[in-house]
């Protein structure tokens, strides 16, 4: 990402102040890390070399303070951010959940999405409307979910054909 700071002249002498007092409050040489064994305790021995934390430029130093304030942005508003979704768990090649999207995606592609609507439509009673909400309702659909077992029992699916659609599905 890229950013652009427009700084006026009347700026200057101040980034240039803070650049400066930001470069005094730091050692100008430090042991040269090639030397030293031990980060945690540098040997005094080591050659010193000019200090990498040292920030040479006026437009080096804005780059660095705006790096800090995206940092901290990103720290402070990390639980606004969603995560990103975790790696799907594999059994045998197989997922073992896929978003009913997915799902519906891989079965329509199929050429099964109406016959699962029949298929759900005649379980009878309340264990019928059970998988009516669960159908329309879910935001996943598991492997190892009995609905699944029911209705590829209903449409004459085996095992090897709902692996199919999962990884068809998980491929949307």
């Amino acid at each position: 990402m890229q950013y652009i700071a427009t700084i006026n002249d009347e700026a200057v002498p101040g980034i240039t102040a803070a650049r400066e007092a930001r470069n005094a409050s730091l050692p100008a040489t430090v042991p040269d890390p090639a030397f030293v064994s031990d980060p945690q305790q540098p040997d005094a021995a080591a050659p010193q070399i000019p200090n990498p934390e040292l920030i040479a430029s006026d437009s080096a130093y804005i780059d660095f303070v705006l790096q800090a304030a995206i940092k901290s942005w990103n720290i402070q508003h990390a639980a606004v951010i969603a995560p990103p979704p975790p790696p799907p768990v594999l059994v045998n090649g197989v997922p073992q959940e896929v978003t009913m999207r997915q799902a519906q995606l891989a079965l329509l592609g199929a050429g099964l999405l109406d016959a699962v609507d029949v298929a759900i439509a005649a379980i009878p009673g309340d264990a019928g409307r059970a998988a009516q909400i669960t159908w329309t309702k879910s935001s996943a659909v598991r492997r190892d979910n009995p609905l699944i077992a029911q209705l590829s029992a209903a449409l004459g699916l085996t095992d090897a054909q709902i692996d199919g659609l999962f990884v068809a599905a998980a491929k949307l």
